[in-house]
């Protein structure tokens, strides 16, 4: 009995390790890190290893020396660990609470956290190793908590690099926060992909709380972006403006986001929020059949953010009036068409940002005099906004 409670310590404490040293790589790149992982790899290895792969590998052997009836026999009787093993684990998953969502850690949080670890387990511990332990450990301590404590002081809006649709983030003075994003137009029966860069930026950034998610469309083309940002943040509340085509993703975002309590409210029908912290939002529309925009008004700044058009729809385009439109972010096909000149002229921003792509390069040089620009194909894109004007910065692909 005494060596039967040995053994059962020792896989709880090889899977203790296993746990607490592949806990930074599974947050790097899956963002979630299970709290039951250390008692069921205790019930789940032994099954799956220890019994499953032997006999999975018997059965090989067996079905190449041409005994194909002990081969089925060994296959079907190698089904029972791997089906209890596989129990383990789905049903420590439907455990609430079993497995907390991450942000991606940095370079520093992953190299401090392995030092600590490697200084804690030295064998031969001095006056030097203790104190290097404890600085680890108050770095660590420190980087973990520096995305808490230090908020932003200006307003920041980032464009992300897409295909053709519409992704970025609002990020306020105060560390308030707002997604929007609409998909690139399309057609009916059409299946939209997987998600795209906005979950994994806003881990890179270690975000964990999203106050607002504007879709300026809802659609199937950005549904599974939607659905991967439910799935792994805490979402303050979700709006949509037009919508478009339907598919899986769409209605399983909408089943989704209706079981929490935090069903999609219309920005056209319903009250949007009219502020995030400091600034002010507006969802102005712009037109028969083109939707809405964002629009952010901030220490008498204001910056417009227009969704993905089709030709028709750029065509009787109505943008909202501006006092001191700060930045207009506009899609690159709306660029390439007599419409820029409108907005050029009705709008006059100080900073222009393009995002998607085309089939032909982008000459805006001779049409843009004195107005900054930016492509998000060439790296994502991020204003900061403040009373002394705009900063802009951008991150190379």
């Amino acid at each position: 009995m005494s060596r039967l409670l040995l053994r059962g310590k020792e896989l709880l404490l090889v899977s203790l390790v296993a746990t607490l040293a592949t806990a930074p790589l599974v947050a790097t790149y899956f963002q979630v890190v299970s709290l039951w992982g250390v008692v069921v790899n205790v019930v789940a290895i032994p099954l799956v290893l220890g019994l499953a792969l032997p006999l999975g590998e018997a059965a090989v052997l067996a079905q190449a020396l041409g005994l194909a009836p002990l081969a089925k026999g060994l296959l079907a009787l190698g089904q029972v660990p791997l089906w209890l093993g596989f129990q383990a684990i789905s049903g420590a998953a439907r455990i609430p609470g079993s497995a907390v969502t991450m942000p991606i850690p940095t370079l520093l949080q992953v190299t401090v956290y392995y030092l600590l670890w490697a200084l804690l387990l030295m064998r031969r511990r001095t006056t030097w190793t203790r104190a290097g332990a404890v600085a680890a450990a108050a770095v660590l301590a420190v980087a973990l908590a520096l995305p808490w404590l230090k908020g932003p002081q200006l307003l920041e809006v980032t464009c992300l690099d897409t295909a053709g649709g519409l992704a970025g983030v609002v990020v306020t003075p105060g560390d308030r926060r707002l997604v929007f994003t609409a998909p690139a137009p399309s057609w009916p029966g059409r299946q939209g992909g997987g998600p795209g860069p906005l979950p994994a930026y806003l881990h890179w950034r270690q975000f964990r709380r999203l106050d607002q998610v504007a879709a300026l469309c809802l659609s199937q083309g950005n549904a599974p972006e939607l659905l991967a940002l439910a799935r792994q943040f805490s979402l303050g509340g979700c709006w949509y403006g037009q919508r478009g085509p339907e598919g899986p993703a769409y209605w399983e975002l909408w089943n989704l986001l209706g079981d929490q309590g935090r069903g999609p409210r219309s920005l056209e029908r319903g009250r949007p929020p009219a502020v995030l912290g400091p600034v002010g939002l507006a969802f102005p529309s712009l037109g028969p059949d083109a939707g809405v925009a964002l629009q952010l008004n901030y220490q008498g700044q204001e910056v417009l953010i227009l969704p993905p058009l089709r030709p028709r729809q750029a065509e009787t385009l109505a943008p909202p009036p501006a006092r001191s439109l700060a930045l207009l972010v506009l899609p690159a096909a709306l660029a390439q068409g007599p419409a820029l000149d409108l907005l050029l002229t009705r709008l006059q921003p100080g900073q222009l940002v393009v995002y998607g792509s085309t089939r032909q390069p982008l000459a805006l040089g001779n049409r843009i005099r004195g107005c900054p620009w930016n492509l998000t194909r060439e790296g994502a894109v991020s204003v900061y906004l403040g009373a002394s004007g705009a900063v802009v910065q951008q991150w190379p692909r």
